[in-house]
C-alpha cells in the first residue's frame, strides 16, 4: 500500500499544474512534509517507511472525505 500511496503522489506532481480535488490535495501536502518528491534515483526504503507510518498512525486519512 506504501509503495501505490507514494506513486499516487509522485504522479499528482508530474501532472502540475494539473489540480486533483481539495481532499486528496490536502493527503499529497501530508505525504510531501514526510517524504520529497523522487527526482532522481535513491534508495526508497526510508520514503516506504515514512508512508507506512503515516497509514498505521492515520495522519495520511485526515484529509480524506468522511
Amino acid at each position: 500500500l506504501a509503495i501505490e500511496i507514494f506513486a499516487a503522489a509522485q504522479a499528482l506532481d508530474l501532472l502540475l499544474p494539473l489540480k486533483t480535488s481539495q481532499p486528496l490535495q490536502t493527503v499529497h501536502a501530508i505525504i510531501r512534509k514526510k517524504v520529497s518528491y523522487l527526482e532522481s534515483e535513491r534508495i526508497l526504503s526510508n520514503d516506504m517507511k515514512a508512508v507506512e507510518e503515516l497509514i498505521i498512525s492515520g495522519a495520511l486519512f485526515e484529509g480524506a472525505p468522511k
